[in-house]
């Protein structure tokens, strides 16, 4: 058996190096090809510093490997993302208001989450408060050519702001904005004719217009005729609303029957 002493194997030129049972080595390192196997190598010794740039691609990744630890946060942009992202999931069809929706933040340019219920609130909406007040169908008694309130019941009043009492609509806090209001009603005359006729809305107060019909007719043809008046207000919180008729009648009496009063809040 021989023996190899410390410090005494060298190379006698400087072109090949020593070789030993096969394996050379040259200028302080193994330079036999595929000499280094995994064996030969100590655990968790290959550190980042050791492998080229680009060296690990797809091929040496096993599947499902990757999870959301080993990305950057914010690091998926769209360009990265399968058409089918949202179609590939299982359809919904219905969605309840503690459902939650994805929304793109413009103000902050970041993702945010929302539930239905406060995404649909900011969509379209509802024509609330809104009312609804019917007349006396046997009429409504007036002097001629006196202003006189419509004594109006509700039959519909989303906000509880109609008082029947007074038969007055009063707008609710928080809810002033433009109303759509509507008055209509038939006058009547018990002489053979009525003059003209006007329904006006009222707002705090005071008259915001009317339609007037100055015509004279025969007293079958004066009842049977509809005065209305429809329009935009402007309506803030604490204000109130009353509808308001007119008749002229050349003699004996009259009023109005079949009075409504109605309106809604419009969505802006």
């Amino acid at each position: 058996m021989s023996e190899i002493k410390v410090d005494t194997v060298a190379e006698k030129t400087s072109a090949n190096g020593v070789t030993v049972d096969g394996l050379n080595i040259k200028d302080s390192k193994l330079v036999t090809a595929n000499s280094v196997i995994t064996s030969n190598v100590t655990d968790a010794n290959i550190t980042l510093a050791k492998l080229a740039g680009d060296s690990v691609d797809g091929t040496k990744i096993a599947d499902n490997a990757i999870n959301s630890e080993h990305y950057t946060d914010a690091s998926i942009d769209a360009a990265h993302l399968n058409a089918d992202v949202i179609t590939g999931h299982t359809a919904e069809t219905s969605i309840a208001d503690a459902d939650t929706l994805l929304i793109h933040d413009a103000s902050a340019s970041a993702l945010r989450k929302m539930t239905k219920a406060n995404f649909v609130s900011g969509i379209g909406g509802q024509n609330t408060p809104y009312w609804y007040a019917y007349g006396h169908a046997s009429g409504q008694g007036s002097s001629s050519g006196t202003f006189t309130k419509m004594e109006a019941t509700k039959i519909f009043d989303s906000s509880s702001a109609y008082d029947d009492s007074n038969f007055r609509w009063t707008c609710p806090s928080g809810q002033g904005g433009k109303y759509w209001v509507s008055i209509a009603t038939q006058p009547y005359n018990t002489s053979v004719q009525g003059t003209g006729s006007q329904v006006v809305p009222y707002h705090n107060g005071n008259s915001k217009g009317n339609a007037y019909n100055a015509s004279h007719h025969a007293i079958s043809l004066f009842r049977n005729h509809w005065i209305m008046w429809s329009g935009i207000i402007d309506v803030s919180a604490g204000d109130y609303l009353e509808a308001y008729y007119f008749t002229v009648f050349n003699s004996g009496s009259g009023g109005a029957a079949y009075g409504k009063f109605s309106g809604y809040k419009l969505i802006e």
